[in-house]
């Protein structure tokens, strides 16, 4: 059923720590609270006041031409700026100096100072600033995770997403339009992990997401002074009306040991659900194995199982995950089946995990590779020098391979002969080293995929032609520059007709192919011409 009707977000007045819990938290819905000592940052924090305080300071900023910044379609970039020259821009309708267009917008998240490692806290990147906030006491101290400083261009509007712990938002300057949803609405909003792919909320394209009308929205106006109180799972976007400074201050509800540990910005899922979804994709993978009639009658039982014993949500929820399954709908699932899969597994520690896979899989997406694939884990000093010799055979096909730490294209992709690769970045720091190159034998076909912040180019192919060579021509080499994996250019390749593979070897006694046997089926590729391909 539409829902037509827009919810004004309750406001308390005076709200101390007593009245927090006994009023407002235990109904697990926003509030915005109003008359919270803040401290002098409401006074202090002028333009001026935060370019002095945050001096030079280096910040890593989003910065976007576009007034609905989207993390699915990744439309801004990454730059770097020093903090006082950021503020500046940030609170600039029209910019003199810039990156994409004199109009851009700019958003700052501040980060740990180990942004893999380490939540953000106001306390340790902006002290001088942090002196002059106070946090409300609204939850223990121990409950702690972190304080994200949060600055935007005025009319720039973020995407709809939801976190796994309790926050409160501290608007400190300027307005801003917050809009929330319940997580009963899950399901009318077109979700990819976190975030709704339904990008303009205010005018939503009903032919692409005729769901989201039955998604019942809350909305209010923060102005300076303000705390919204948003729990855990409710989604929400923002519109800053104003150049906006806030403070979002999250906190664990839960058991400590129920959240993820290597989790730096408070949104992974806590690890039961994770085991949850685990399960069910395994249990609905096996059902998959049978035909259809009885495909449909275990699933129905499978959704009526124990419904007594069960919350009221199970039975709904369960019934719809069934449907969207033997519809065979899989939204995001446009990584064809892979044969073979490796990855450096951020669950398996300094290992890599290697993978044979007879569907369709995620890329970068660990837990459905356990899921769907038979996987075994490889010690790294396991690894075999010299990089791999994939074949041409229907049973070796693609190989792919998903990277979070660099050593992954060292240790094992360098110098390996593959005909197809299909190679995903998955951390979503980009690659940030000197110029690195990874030699591939063979390569014919080469597909890249990335997660990187601020990639414009999330995935691009491109193909080798050998041809020049004849049919008795020597090996294709292939130079892969590694930051190109960031995806923030254009994936190019040119190809010449290089010396024989014994010069190349002589001349260049470091490169990858010395003492490698890729000739080894056939000498005679030793003396005669190679092709070299350079993608950058």
């Amino acid at each position: 059923m539409e829902c037509k009707e827009k919810i004004q977000v309750p406001v308390f007045l005076s709200v101390d720590k007593e009245l927090f819990a006994r009023e407002i938290y235990p109904l697990r819905k926003p509030a915005v609270l109003k008359g919270v000592s803040l401290g002098q940052c409401l006074e202090k924090w002028t333009l001026a006041y935060l370019a002095e305080k945050g001096g030079d300071r280096e910040v890593k900023v989003h910065v976007s031409s576009a007034s609905q910044m989207s993390f699915l379609h990744k439309n801004f970039v990454y730059r770097t700026l020093p903090f006082d020259t950021f503020v500046q821009r940030a609170a600039e309708d029209e910019h003199l100096d810039f990156f994409i267009s004199k109009d851009e917008s700019y958003y700052l998240r501040s980060l740990g100072e180990d942004a893999r490692k380490e939540p953000a806290d106001l306390r340790k990147q902006f002290p001088e600033l942090a002196e002059d906030f106070h946090i409300p006491c609204f939850f223990e101290p121990e409950q702690f995770f972190s304080s994200v400083l949060r600055i935007s261009s005025p009319g720039l509007q973020l995407w709809t997403h939801y976190d796994v712990m309790d926050n409160l938002l501290a608007q400190v300057t300027g307005t801003k339009r917050v809009v929330l949803y319940s997580p009963q609405d899950a399901l009318h909003l077109y979700l990819t992990g976190d975030k709704s792919e339904v990008l303009d909320i205010d005018s939503p394209d009903l032919e692409q997401f005729p769901e989201f009308v039955k998604a019942c929205r809350y909305e209010c106006v923060l102005e300076p002074g303000d705390l919204l109180f948003i729990p855990a799972l409710w989604f929400h976007n923002t519109l800053a009306l104003q150049f906006s400074v806030g403070i979002n201050m999250f906190w664990r509800h839960l058991a400590p040991d129920s959240y993820d540990k290597k989790d730096p910005y408070g949104n992974k899922d806590p690890l039961a659900a994770t085991r949850a979804l685990q399960t069910l994709e395994r249990a609905l993978s096996m059902l998959d194995e049978l035909p259809d009639d009885y495909r449909d009658f275990y699933a129905r039982r499978m959704a009526g199982m124990d419904v007594k014993m069960r919350p009221s949500y199970i039975r709904p929820v369960l019934c719809i995950l069934l449907r969207f399954h033997f519809m065979g709908v899989a939204p995001h699932s446009d990584i064809q089946p892979n044969h073979t899969l490796m990855f450096d597994s951020v669950s398996h520690g300094n290992s890599l995990r290697n993978c044979s896979c007879a569907v369709a899989v995620h890329s970068c997406d660990e837990a459905l590779a356990n899921v769907h694939c038979s996987c075994g884990t490889v010690p790294r000093s396991a690894l075999p020098p010299g990089g791999l010799r994939w074949n041409d055979s229907p049973a070796d096909g693609t190989l792919t391979v998903w990277v979070h730490e660099p050593w992954v294209l060292r240790e094992l992709l360098n110098g390996s002969q593959v005909p197809e690769l299909r190679l995903s970045l998955c951390d979503s720091a980009p690659l940030d080293s000197p110029a690195q190159y990874l030699t591939l034998v063979g390569l014919r076909r080469l597909q890249v995929s990335t997660s990187a912040r601020g990639a414009p180019r999330l995935d691009q192919a491109l193909s080798i032609s050998t041809g020049v060579l004849g049919q008795d021509g020597g090996l294709s080499i292939a130079f892969l520059d590694v930051w190109s994996l960031n995806g923030v250019l254009h994936l190019k390749a040119y190809s010449v007709v290089g010396p024989p593979l014994l010069a190349l070897t002589q001349h260049f006694p470091n490169l990858a192919l010395s003492g490698a046997d890729v000739w080894s089926n056939d000498p005679n590729h030793i003396h005669k011409p190679s092709i070299l391909t350079f993608i950058y």
